[in-house]
């Protein structure tokens, strides 16, 4: 079966324009973005991020004039309806009497409906495909809904491990076996969360997966405060919280061979309509029906924004191996930027100021005597001088 590959190009093909063989224009290209973005960040950031729009938009774009649902925000909730999905420029306009939005990514129109989400109790595979077909990603995921599993991580690699392409999904309903950082466990109460994991295979450096957490981070804090107006922040590495409450957790593992990546899986839970928490973490803990003040959610719009966002991010992350493309987008979703944090490291714990990210993905802090220190993901924890963040 071919392999599904990420498309970083949509022009015409490479051999067209410049006589070049295409394997051999991809490794230029990328080298030029790649020098591009060292020197000059923030504009490489944004022309990245138009290059991955372009790229996106010839990587499996939804059928023009298919009747889809699609996901959008009025106010500060996520509204769906059937529409024709045509190209349309960023704003808002006015059809058949129904305020429309459109998707600031994909270019696709998010319509209003007045009908209320129906109440989550699980993920449907089909519902969950047909926002992905609206974003143009399908063809890129593949989708497995399971009502229940010990963990979708576990899931993936036992997959992978049988020959599964990149872009496999793998959702549940009740996760009974789910685990955090450092071996915490992460409970998926069934009708309550969200639990899915992805499987990737970049060609990149064993040294960049964890900068893969990052980039679902990022997407998940961007679905959150896009489509539902909360204000979602990063708390680095790998949580993103509202109000100082965690409401979504990645955890990224992955396996290599004689220094290559064979796979990386990238499992992401998010909080949907918990009300209460176990008592070991409820004051740090959240959910986004909770913060919309009990407001029925869609289950599968929220993932496959996340789904697309990610989709997105990743093209960037790719096109210049590392986090150059979407650092500044990172930092200024990033919790901790500017204040003091405290640095649970096992020589010692000590405070700093955070900084921000480097391409790396390391947290740059500064020290009391004013000298910068990088801390690199997984080596301490990383909290709040007063509290979780």
């Amino acid at each position: 079966m071919k392999r599904k590959t990420v498309c970083i190009q949509s022009k015409p093909s490479w051999q067209q324009r410049s006589g070049h063989e295409p394997d051999e224009m991809m490794e230029m290209e990328k080298q030029t973005d790649f020098q591009e973005a060292q020197e000059n960040p923030g504009t490489a950031e944004e022309e990245l991020q138009s290059r991955a729009v372009t790229a996106a938009e010839g990587c499996g774009e939804p059928e023009k004039n298919s009747v889809v649902k699609m996901v959008g925000k009025i106010g500060s909730r996520l509204i769906s309806q059937g529409s024709r999905m045509l190209p349309h420029e960023d704003g808002e306009t006015e059809k058949s009497g129904a305020r429309e939005i459109v998707d600031r990514i994909s270019g696709y129109i998010l319509s209003r409906e007045d009908e209320e989400p129906e109440e989550f109790t699980g993920m449907r595979k089909k519902k969950l495909e047909e926002y992905l077909k609206g974003y143009g990603t399908k063809d890129f995921y593949e989708v497995r809904c399971y009502e229940e599993t010990g963990s979708t991580n576990e899931d993936i690699k036992i997959a992978a491990a049988e020959g599964a392409e990149e872009g496999l999904v793998i959702t549940a309903d009740e996760q009974t076996a789910g685990k955090g950082r450092s071996g915490r466990s992460w409970k998926t109460p069934r009708g309550e969360s969200a639990a899915f994991s992805i499987l990737l295979k970049p060609e990149l450096p064993p040294e960049q997966i964890s900068a893969v957490t990052l980039v679902m981070g990022l997407s998940l804090a961007q679905t959150v405060k896009d489509y539902l107006g909360l204000e979602a922040a990063i708390k680095w590495p790998n949580d993103v919280v509202i109000g100082g409450k965690k409401i979504g957790g990645i955890l990224t593992e992955a396996h290599t061979t004689e220094g290559k990546i064979d796979w990386i899986v990238v499992g992401t839970g998010i909080n949907i309509s918990n009300q209460a928490f176990d008592p070991a973490y409820a004051d740090h803990a959240t959910s986004l029906s909770h913060e919309l003040n009990g407001e029925k959610l869609s289950c599968e719009q929220i993932v496959a924004a996340v789904l697309a966002r990610f989709l997105w991010n990743y093209r960037i992350f790719l096109m210049t191996g590392d986090l150059t493309g979407i650092r500044n987008a990172y930092n200024e979703l990033l919790v901790s930027r500017g204040k003091e944090v405290r640095i649970e490291d096992p020589a010692g714990a000590y405070t700093a100021v955070s900084q921000g990210i480097d391409p790396s993905g390391a947290l740059i802090v500064t020290l009391e005597d004013g000298s910068e220190q990088k801390i690199a993901y997984g080596e301490v924890s990383v909290r709040g001088l007063y509290g979780y963040v």
